[in-house]
């Protein structure tokens, strides 16, 4: 790292020790003392195992995760705390120093873990401890003016998926009362899923997609997974995805999901995906929107949430009942919908990239902090870090 300060090595300026145990009959919700597992607090107690502030670090797990602690606390078995010269460094300091180094690429093993000697090794600058309590200073106001700007990206992003949401929602209660219900099974030409046994993978042939391929309005080819030519010509006979079927992911993290197909190209299905083949008489998209939408989602989910594993199984589709307008009317819902969905994913690639690069702008205050760059007033930070 290039500074106009003196490189030091982290094991000059602070000691890695070693985390405890916290004993079963120690831990109480109603207790004052936090108690941090490798990525944050795990529970709280009324027994400090050091009383004044320290850093937290990960060992083992979230390992490399830091954590600031500004009073008492239990440093698990999992963690290492830090130790340090109040004298010749500055507590917080040294905790945006650990943070910029990203000591979480110091992980190895199945379970990560990392080394305290190779933290030891790294290579960070140490002005004197005056200008450490300055540098911490503004990287607070700066800090503080990131996170504020952050939250109302975050808000107004959450803000405009609300919108369409609640659009959505209002077309299928309030407005569907007038139009006639038809039963999911008298839409569909087929109602089916997936292959339920996991076939013999092969190196090509055709792609064989599952629940994690499934967005929320599209599908993603991983380009790993494929069946043979024999396999999928199987397989298709009783589950044949194509342009314009709707997919519903049945279990797991994203159980409920609805997708259309946009592709003319021929893939299989494994059995985490239930298949409908809408009849030319309705509209793919309108019956796909009516899926999302709340009052039928949750049909869905209540049914998937009532058995033993969250999942939605045939029968829990064909009691479903539609509101079917008249084909006119069922494109202009769809058009309707097209254009509002269009508007909030602009929006959203606009608040998203401006998080993006909020968070790239936290780095690039840092890097300058410590560079010895950022010389300018703390309310001056943020534009100074941008230049």
């Amino acid at each position: 790292m290039t500074s106009v300060y003196p490189i030091k090595s982290v094991g000059d300026v602070l000691t890695l020790e070693y985390g405890k145990p916290l004993p079963e009959a120690d831990r109480t919700p109603d207790g004052h003392v936090p108690a941090y597992g490798a990525n944050g607090v795990l529970c709280w107690s009324r027994k400090a195992f050091r009383n004044k502030p320290s850093i937290i670090v990960g060992r083992k797990g979230s390992a490399g995760e830091v954590n600031l602690t500004e009073g008492p606390f239990w440093p698990t078995d999992v963690t290492y705390f830090v130790e340090h010269d109040e004298r010749a460094t500055d507590l917080k300091y040294l905790f945006h120093t650990l943070k910029f180094l990203g000591l979480q690429k110091l992980a190895k093993g199945v379970k990560p873990g990392i080394n305290r000697n190779d933290v030891y090794a790294l290579q960070v600058p140490i002005p004197p401890l005056p200008e450490q309590k300055r540098i911490v200073a503004i990287l607070g106001e700066a800090f503080e003016g990131i996170a504020t700007a952050t939250a109302n990206a975050e808000k107004n992003l959450a803000n405009a998926r609300e919108i369409f949401d609640s659009y959505l929602n209002m077309t299928f209660t309030h407005m569907a009362n007038s139009w006639p219900k038809m039963d999911i099974v008298d839409i569909c030409a087929k109602i089916t899923d997936g292959e339920h046994l996991r076939p013999k993978m092969s190196e090509a042939g055709v792609p064989f997609l599952s629940a994690k391929n499934v967005l929320d309005d599209d599908i993603e080819f991983d380009e790993k997974l494929f069946v043979s030519e024999g396999d999928a010509k199987k397989f298709r006979k009783r589950c044949d995805p194509e342009r314009g079927d709707i997919l519903i992911v049945s279990r797991g993290a994203t159980v409920g999901r609805t997708s259309i197909v946009k592709t003319d190209r021929v893939f299989c299905l494994l059995g985490s995906v239930i298949l409908l083949k809408i009849s030319p008489r309705h509209s793919s998209r309108y019956i796909a929107y009516a899926l999302k939408s709340p009052m039928i989602r949750s049909r869905l989910v209540y049914a998937s949430e009532a058995a033993a594993q969250q999942a939605i199984y045939l029968r829990d589709i064909k009691p479903l009942q539609i509101p079917c307008p008249k084909p006119s009317v069922q494109q202009q819902v769809v058009s309707t919908l097209d254009t509002l969905l269009a508007e909030t994913k602009r929006l959203e690639n606009i608040y998203q990239k401006r998080i993006t690069a909020l968070n790239g702008l936290r780095s690039s205050v840092l890097q300058k902090a410590f560079a010895g760059e950022l010389t300018a007033q703390p309310e001056k930070a943020l534009r100074e870090a941008a230049a």
